[in-house]
């Protein structure tokens, strides 16, 4: 028994004496909120957090022998460059009541939100003893990989094991269609839900799949407790797990009981970098994709420059993917890309455009995507259309072409528009090629130069009445830098696998795997040498600046690394 001891929050028993203070609390206490444009709008890596695997291991997708058509079965992974990018959406809807005018009837919607309500009980003098109710509310998500194939839960083999799995494929009526085609809202509609539970251990995660059992409901067949029914629960028979990885070594992450087998529940959920480019005397004023109507039902992508604060919905995230970097050149080259697609290696025939025909090949990883270009083909073919008008779309005022965003292949050397591949695999102009030159390298500005006019001659950046066009004297054109922590519809190289050779990034340094006695030279994105050396082992550590850097490793193709 406890005595109060007089002092304030202060109680006795026998010759010891507690304080007992209330804590303040949050709904959601417990449990991870994603909330901010930041975490919602960019993709995110899951790892499972363990000694065992040096820390981490990704999740990545098993393609080998007995794996369906429908799905991929999800594995872990300790090479970065094989694991998964995720999208994630949010659900956190609110209980709605709309009137059915066809039927002449009121629905019920219930909300997304999962509450958990408990009776908690209290005592006062004033009151006596009394309970109040108190609510834990618990916001789910759902994982959609880079190939717009949802994470979901199901049988993996043919035995009936059940497991993680991305599916490929859904059925519509008879037909069978993937995902990949479908959009990002088909696959995060039929996606597992999770809920993020804290562990305690910082940074880490139990990954907790639920089910939203709840469902509108008519005026008609309400329940006479229909309030109560009007958010979701957790289900007690079903969804009292979480995510555990201790089959992950054969390709299986399982379900167990959530307070049970805790040795193999923890995952780590990381956010993945990207690059956005601004204006050098105001880093709000950025690059980014303008959706333009130039005809009726006529669009164009076109390459715009706004403030961020004034156009908040903007875009400006980029991937720079490398065009040509290598052989030391003096000019590194980039092509921009938005809305990219990174295929893993496999198979390819270049011929038929194919990755199951006989004749495909072994191939390294390649990227699909809009890229940027200088649109002086698409305005040489407005004015041969056009020939007895003026105002043509693709230029400006003064005459100088627009640049925007087509949607092509980056494939080894080859840029694949409208299936006509352009070779870039040099140091020349190209109108989709760009390279970053320095105007101060102690602030690290510079102007961006490309094709003028789709020859070998210069052209540059500049924002000229609204939209970005190419000028032809580097004196007129606007400079720029670089973000290299953007956060919005992100990806990035961490680790990557080149044939035989591994790059992996990390803290102030990046790490090359099978490539002793090759020469290797690291350089950041605006062509500087960081390092320039001749690998002794197999398994080199070379200090590297914080930021992208590309690594050229000799006899591979140049790729980009994250150094955090």
């Amino acid at each position: 028994m406890y005595y109060v001891s007089g002092s304030a929050d202060t109680y006795k028993t026998g010759n010891d004496q507690y304080v007992i203070k209330t804590v303040a609390t949050e709904a959601t206490d417990g449990y991870k909120v994603l909330s901010t444009d930041k975490e919602l709008n960019q993709k995110w890596n899951i790892a499972f957090s363990s000694s065992v695997f040096a820390g981490k291991a990704y999740m990545t997708e098993n393609h080998g022998e007995g794996n369906a058509a429908a799905y991929h079965v999800i594995g872990l992974t300790t090479d970065l460059g094989k694991a998964l990018e995720f999208s994630v959406k949010k659900y956190d809807g609110k209980f709605e009541k709309k009137e059915n005018t066809e039927k002449h009837v009121y629905e019920y919607y219930p909300a997304d939100t999962i509450y958990v309500i408990s009776e908690l009980g209290t005592y006062t003098t004033t009151k006596g003893y009394y309970t109040v109710e108190d609510t834990l509310k618990v916001l789910a998500y759902t994982f959609v990989n880079q190939w717009n194939e949802p994470l979901t839960y199901g049988d993996v083999n043919a035995n009936g094991d059940k497991g993680y799995r991305s599916l490929v494929t859904y059925k519509d009526g008879n037909n069978t269609k993937k995902y990949a085609a479908a959009g990002l809202d088909k696959a995060h509609a039929d996606a597992l839900k999770f809920a993020i539970r804290f562990d305690g251990n910082e940074g880490c995660y139990n990954l907790r799949p639920v089910a939203f059992s709840r469902v509108k409901q008519t005026e008609t067949n309400l329940s006479k407790d229909w309030k109560d029914e009007m958010y979701q629960i957790f289900n007690q028979d079903e969804d009292l797990v979480k995510m555990y990885a201790g089959d992950a070594s054969i390709g299986i992450l399982s379900n167990v009981d959530l307070y049970n087998r805790t040795e193999n529940d923890l995952f780590v959920i990381e956010q993945v970098d990207t690059i956005s480019i601004y204006r050098n005397d105001n880093n709000k004023s950025l690059l980014y994709e303008k959706v333009t109507e130039i005809a009726k039902d006529v669009f164009a992508n076109f390459l715009g420059m706004e403030n961020i604060a004034d156009f908040t919905d903007m875009a400006p995230a980029m991937i720079a993917d490398t065009a040509y970097v290598r052989y030391e050149t003096y000019k590194p080259q980039y092509m921009l890309v938005v809305d990219p697609t990174i295929h893993p290696a496999g198979k390819w025939c270049e011929e038929h455009q194919s990755a199951t025909c006989e004749h495909a090949i072994p191939t390294k990883a390649w990227t699909e995507g809009r890229f940027l270009v200088n649109l002086v083909d698409s305005a040489k073919v407005w004015d041969a259309d056009h020939v007895h008008q003026v105002g043509n779309p693709y230029k400006n005022t003064e005459g100088y072409y627009k640049l925007g965003f087509v949607q092509a292949i980056h494939r080894h050397d080859s840029l694949i528009v409208n299936g006509k591949p352009q070779f870039i695999g040099n140091n020349n102009n190209h109108i989709a090629k760009f390279q970053f030159r320095y105007v101060d390298t102690e602030d690290q500005s510079f102007v961006i130069e490309t094709s003028l006019d789709g020859t070998l001659t210069p052209g540059y950046l500049k924002w000229m009445n609204g939209v970005v066009v190419v000028v032809d004297n580097i004196k007129n054109a606007d400079v720029y830098n670089m973000n290299e922590e953007e956060y919005r519809q992100p990806t990035a190289n961490e680790g990557i696998a080149t044939s035989e050779v591994t790059v992996i990034a990390g803290e102030g340094q990046v790490t090359i795997a099978g490539a002793a006695g090759k020469k290797v030279v690291i350089s950041n994105i605006l062509g500087q040498v960081v390092a320039n050396t001749v690998l002794a082992s197999d398994n080199a550590v070379i200090a590297a600046p914080q930021g992208v850097v590309v690594v050229a490793v000799e006899g591979e193709e140049a790729v980009k690394a994250i150094v955090k």
